[in-house]
């Protein structure tokens, strides 16, 4: 999978992680972990989901200044690992509710 494909999906798991956490929270089952991340949500949903878009596309684009290719290779397939866990987390979760 090209870099390009791997920061799309990213970027797109991290959309689709957004939408997701704020359907649980505004039905009542579940809350923001991350304080920072939940002080936006208090602020309002709208800024919340910008905080958490550009903060993951500003990481992404540090990472991909970094020289050594095959090291930000790797460091995507961690962070779209990790985004597809969450995914799968939110979808169980779903699922047993």
């Amino acid at each position: 999978m090209s870099l390009r494909v791997k920061v799309a999906s990213i970027i797109s798991l991290t959309c689709l992680d957004a939408i997701l956490t704020l359907a649980w929270i505004q039905i009542g089952i579940a809350y923001e972990a991350n304080p920072i991340m939940q002080y936006f949500i208090e602020k309002s949903y709208s800024s919340f989901f910008l905080v958490k878009m550009l903060t993951t596309t500003l990481g992404l684009y540090i990472i991909s200044t970094y020289k050594d290719k095959n090291i930000i290779n790797k460091i995507y397939n961690c962070i779209l690992l990790l985004y597809i866990i969450i995914i799968a987390y939110h979808s169980v979760g779903f699922l047993s509710s």
